[in-house]
């Protein structure tokens, strides 16, 4: 697909279904190895390539997940992990960067934390992480 020629489309922010696991896993190992695998000495990120940890956190977690989705493709995921005010995960497939994913993503995070009465929302990323 040529993502270049398609018409602007707007994000659709939902909740994730159970249906989804293994391609949410598959979009957040593959952001991952984008963005943070070069970060790692190779001995780590082996065993991340090997295991794939976002399988059983995406099945663990999939009731806290929303699914970014731009027409008919899903573009991401965010997580708050606990349910809480922590914003624990937020992944983007390599193919939909620079479209505004994660940034509508984090707001809806963020309007969901403020929804639940919390007054702060926080969130750790790698010290690289702009």
């Amino acid at each position: 697909m040529d993502l270049t020629q398609q018409p602007s489309l707007a994000i659709n922010i939902r909740p994730a279904k159970a249906t989804e696991v293994d391609l949410l896993a598959a979009i957040g190992l593959d952001a991952w190895r984008k963005g943070i695998k070069p970060l790692l000495p190779a001995f780590c990120a082996e065993d991340v390539d090997a295991n794939n940890p976002f399988q059983p956190f995406v099945h663990a977690c999939i009731e806290h997940i929303l699914v970014a989705q731009l027409g008919d493709n899903i573009a991401g995921f965010a997580a708050r992990e606990f349910n809480d005010n922590r914003i624990t995960d937020l992944w983007v497939c390599p193919l939909f960067e620079g479209k505004g994913v994660a940034t509508t993503s984090l707001m809806a995070l963020e309007a969901e934390i403020q929804n639940a009465g919390h007054t702060i929302a926080l969130i750790t990323v790698t010290a690289h992480n702009t």
